[in-house]
């Protein structure tokens, strides 16, 4: 057998298992350089403060395959497209800030973001100096204001509080760098319904069985970003980009990269070589 036929074999993503038990992965050797050639269409996408980070989003992909070997069977066009929409809003999936996972679905692999990436892409903002959301649970002191001057009044239970069951809705915060403080207000079954409309809300792995506190916060988040106007600056916009993501319209970055089209200069060299990879 010729080392090229032994190379085949190796990065064949159908021997997936193979290569993780290995430990060393032919497949990666092959694609970096490959991921590395895609960069200047990455680099395009990228808000400008983050254009030299790029070369951090192809050194995050290859990491989570050691993890996520399960990536290594995704159509070559979605591994594309993940990284493009990561660099359009500017972060690293899969870092220890877990600002963002590469998440595979099937052979889809998709960009999800995180509580804390969702408090991250706000706070960089112009106008906005800190962003939260909270949870309130049935034993908390819990009373809104409105009027000529809304405001909460939220004193948690010191103890007792009680499990996700007894949290009653969550509240979202957005305080501006000129002292102003804008707040949004969801109930639990306001909650429920946008989480009906999560594809995997039901799965065992699925975020909201593991932390519904979380997810519940992060709602609430998303609900006063978009109801409150922030600015006109590029990282608002980013933001929103992001945000919609979330909620389930996908980042568009098909001024620079056509999933359906496999004529575009810079990333042909990456999804051909992957697909090469997976005959």
């Amino acid at each position: 057998m010729s080392n090229k036929q032994m190379t085949v074999m190796q990065v064949n993503p159908q021997s997936t298992q193979g290569m993780v038990v290995q430990g060393i992965s032919p497949w990666r050797d092959v694609i970096k350089p490959e991921l590395v050639k895609a960069e200047p269409m990455l680099a395009r996408l990228a808000p400008t403060n983050f254009q030299k980070q790029i070369p951090r989003l192809v050194t995050a992909l290859l990491a989570a395959t050691k993890k996520t070997p399960q990536i290594l069977e995704c159509d070559p066009k979605t591994i594309v497209l993940a990284l493009a929409q990561c660099a359009s809003i500017g972060i690293v999936p899969n870092t220890p800030t877990n600002h963002a996972y590469l998440i595979p679905y099937g052979k889809e692999l998709t960009l999800q973001l995180s509580y804390p990436g969702l408090i991250e892409l706000a706070q960089r903002s112009q106008r906005v100096s800190k962003v939260r959301g909270v949870a309130v649970y049935r034993a908390d002191k819990f009373v809104i204001h409105e009027g000529t001057d809304d405001r909460i009044i939220h004193e948690p239970a010191l103890e007792n509080r009680g499990t996700d069951a007894d949290i009653i809705g969550a509240y979202g915060v957005i305080k501006y760098r000129d002292g102003s403080v804008q707040f949004r207000w969801l109930d639990r079954d306001a909650i429920e319904k946008r989480r009906a409309m999560s594809k995997s809300s039901n799965n065992n792995d699925s975020p909201w069985k593991k932390w519904y506190k979380e997810m519940a916060e992060k709602t609430a988040v998303k609900y006063v970003l978009k109801q409150c106007a922030l600015s006109d600056d590029d990282d608002s916009e980013v933001l929103m980009k992001a945000v919609a993501h979330d909620d389930g319209e996908p980042i568009d970055v098909s001024a620079h990269y056509d999933i359906g089209n496999d004529s575009l200069p810079e990333s042909t060299a990456v999804a051909g070589s992957l697909a090469a990879q997976a005959q």
